[in-house]
Order: structure tokens, then sequence, then C-alpha cells
């Protein structure tokens, strides 16, 4: 605990957040918006110790609750076998559910697993297609890769 006292004050108030959210997520278990903010946390390692496992179980619950930024957060830990057995199929899943609800995460990603195969066959037209959806809502990388397929 004497290392506490040395920390900057950035870092005391990202534990304060994180304490304040588990206290929320506890009071509010169904809220979709808090499980996926302290899955966010335990993906990233911001407050508490990195626990993807522990982040996959948060976004399942606001994932299945509609939350998009919880379901891109699957996608990624399915297409890189964070916490979970890496399975691009259902990363795919995971990012169409939020592209198709406008999250320009799921919308660039997607259309980079159309362009590379990753979990689907090749296609490049949907891989335009959805590198569009987010180039239209200011993606740089999807407009990079526009340009380089037109």
């Amino acid at each position: 605990m004497v290392n506490w006292f040395k920390k900057k004050p950035e870092q005391k108030k990202s534990i304060q957040m994180v304490g304040d959210s588990i206290a929320l997520v506890n009071g509010n278990e169904q809220d979709p918006n808090m499980q996926f903010l302290l899955g966010h946390y335990y993906y990233s390692g911001n407050g508490v110790k990195q626990n993807y496992k522990q982040a996959v179980e948060l976004w399942i619950k606001a994932a299945k609750q509609g939350n998009d930024k919880a379901q891109f957060g699957l996608g990624v830990c399915y297409l890189n076998g964070h916490g979970v057995e890496q399975n691009h199929k259902q990363a795919v899943q995971w990012f169409t559910k939020a592209a198709k609800q406008g999250n320009v995460g799921g919308q660039f990603n997607l259309g980079d697993c159309y362009y590379n195969g990753y979990g689907v066959e090749k296609d490049y037209s949907k891989a335009v297609e959805w590198f569009a959806k987010a180039a239209k809502q200011g993606d740089a990388e999807a407009q990079q890769r526009l340009q380089q397929l037109r």
C-alpha cells in the first residue's frame, strides 16, 4: 500500500474510476454500458491487473444486450485469441453485429476480414463496402484502404 501514495494524480483518478465502475456494475449488474466499461478496464489493464478472460466475460454480457462496443471488443478478442481460443469465424460474427449498428471499428475490421479472408472467403467487394462505411464516418485507415483498392 505504500506505493499507492506515490502514484501520479492521473493514476489515482484512473484507479478511482475503476473502483467506481466495479461498484456501479455490482449495484447494477444488467447495465451493458457499465459491463463494457469494466471489461475495457480489464482488457487494457487500466487501473486493474490485465485479465482478458474477465474482459470477455463482461463483454459477452454487454454484447448480448446489444452493446456495439462490447461486440467489437469480442471480435478483437476472437481475432487475436485474447481470453478465448482464436476463432476468426466468431470474430466475423461479432464484428458483423457491431458493424450493423454503425460501430466504425466493427465496420473497418469486418472489411479487413473480407479483404484477408479471416473467417470468411475473400470478397473484395464486401471489403470495399465495409471500408466505405467506416471511411464515411471519418476512419482514416479505411479511407486509405479504399484508395488502395480503387
